[in-house]
């Protein structure tokens, strides 16, 4: 995991690999909060090829720093979009969407396809 928060304009970036499962979710939420705290922007990276597993806790975290995100006015993304492992791993446990959630009344629910 690597995060760079850039001070000046407020821009956080969250690299991940390796492990995304509930065996790190303690330090994804560290890294989550720490983004969301000292940026107003936060931008998640998966590194696709370093990406060894992914699981339902992962795509709960992000969901609900997600939603932390909006409720503080500030945004969260995958940048460059979702990545095949995580698309994928969402479709099997049932995140995917046509429509933004009752509590994310915007178009840019993470898990949105279409």
């Amino acid at each position: 995991m690597d995060l760079n928060i850039d001070s000046a304009s407020r821009t956080a970036r969250l690299i991940l690999a390796g492990d995304l499962s509930v065996a790190k979710a303690a330090e994804l939420l560290q890294a989550l909060r720490q983004a969301l705290d000292e940026a107003d922007t936060v931008a998640v990276r998966l590194d696709e090829e370093r990406v060894e597993r992914i699981d339902l806790a992962f795509l709960q975290l992000m969901c609900s720093a997600h939603r932390t995100a909006v409720a503080t006015k500030k945004r969260l993304f995958f940048e460059e979009g979702r990545a095949a492992k995580l698309t994928a791993t969402a479709q099997a446990a049932g995140f995917l969407r046509r429509q933004s959630c009752i509590l994310n009344p915007g178009n840019d629910c993470l898990w949105l396809v279409g």
